[in-house]
């Protein structure tokens, strides 16, 4: 009797040891195969921005302060291009919700022209509500950037907020920056002061 349930046993221990073996091949076998390709496959998850060298045909280039208002709303572009609305939200109206992102600036922005930030900026539009950890990037010849949701969180009284993370490569340089933004009630964003 006890040599019929030792043998049971060991055929169920061998069994698993069959299904084990079975199971690493198929966790470790497609990353032999695909070698680096497999290793990278977070950055499959990347959001693409396309810059855009166009205009829509409502766009009229118009002269505009480094800073200006809309609607009490202070929207201020140190460095760079100075155009109305953000992103690929071309006029003020329509950017509202993203205005706040203006006074989240970087030094080499003064180096893109008005399609590479705009670029960036609709990088930071599309952070706002992708996965975390997601990067959302662009590419255009000597200049590139990403932005990065990298976490979560709400204030006090309940206002969704968000910590991002970009990136501006130009010839070469990069420069990077942390920054956190909450969400207004009239659905808003504005950049916080961060705690030191």
């Amino acid at each position: 009797m006890n040599t019929y349930f030792t043998a049971i046993y060991w055929k169920s221990l061998s069994d698993r040891r069959r299904i084990l073996r079975t199971l690493m091949a198929a966790l470790v076998l497609p990353a032999l195969i695909a070698g680096p390709a497999y290793a990278d496959r977070d950055f499959d998850h990347r959001h693409v921005v396309e810059v855009r060298r166009g205009f829509p045909d409502h766009y009229h280039h118009a002269f505009v302060g480094r800073e200006h208002f809309y609607h009490g709303f202070r929207v201020w572009r140190p460095y760079g291009p100075r155009y109305y609305g953000f992103g690929f939200f071309y006029d003020d109206v329509a950017a509202f919700a993203f205005l706040g992102f203006t006074a989240w600036a970087l030094a080499d922005y003064a180096a893109l022209d008005e399609a590479q930030l705009r670029a960036h900026e609709d990088a930071i539009v599309e952070a706002t509500s992708a996965p975390i950890n997601d990067p959302v990037v662009w590419n255009d010849g000597g200049a590139s950037g990403s932005v990065t949701p990298i976490r979560d969180g709400h204030t006090d009284d309940g206002r969704a907020c968000r910590e991002f993370q970009q990136q501006v490569t130009v010839a070469g340089k990069t420069e990077q920056a942390y920054g956190t933004a909450c969400k207004q009630p009239d659905g808003s964003w504005q950049i916080v002061p961060t705690a030191q």
